[in-house]
């Protein structure tokens, strides 16, 4: 059975942009972005594509280099391994594999904080009522 990945909870959110992801912990107010490489990675395992699957023999990626960052990934709380994966759901992992293949970087994280304070705050409740969002009140 291969090992496939979803996200780690409720409070990972991430969005595409043209292909660039960025990912967000609401939790502790990280965000994270990737490498052209580690944006396929990141889509593929959270469509359900198991990891050994995305080496076709094509990509310039080694196996330690995969299993490096999918450790980054559940080592930041992003990403965790699926009990029962459901191999029928899983879409066609050639796609991703070709994509990767055409990847000009390894699989790299970059993990930015300084927004951490405005992600954490509530804008009803934590505001200066003079100043608005995002302002947080220093109570």
């Amino acid at each position: 059975m291969a090992v496939q990945y979803a996200l780690a909870s409720d409070d990972i959110v991430s969005e595409s942009f043209d292909g660039d992801f960025v990912v967000v912990d609401l939790n502790f107010g990280k965000y994270y972005s990737f490498s052209d490489a580690g944006n396929v990675i990141w889509d593929a395992l959270v469509s359900g594509v198991a990891p050994a699957e995305l080496l076709d023999g094509s990509a310039e990626i080694t196996p330690v280099e995969l299993e490096s960052f999918i450790e980054i990934l559940v080592g930041h709380g992003l990403i965790s391994s699926v009990a029962s994966p459901d191999a029928a759901a899983a879409p066609d992992a050639s796609a991703f594999a070709q994509r990767l293949a055409g990847a000009s970087e390894k699989p790299e994280v970059a993990v930015f904080d300084d927004l951490a304070d405005l992600f954490k705050a509530d804008p009803i409740h934590d505001v200066e009522e003079n100043a608005g969002w995002p302002l947080v009140r220093q109570d």
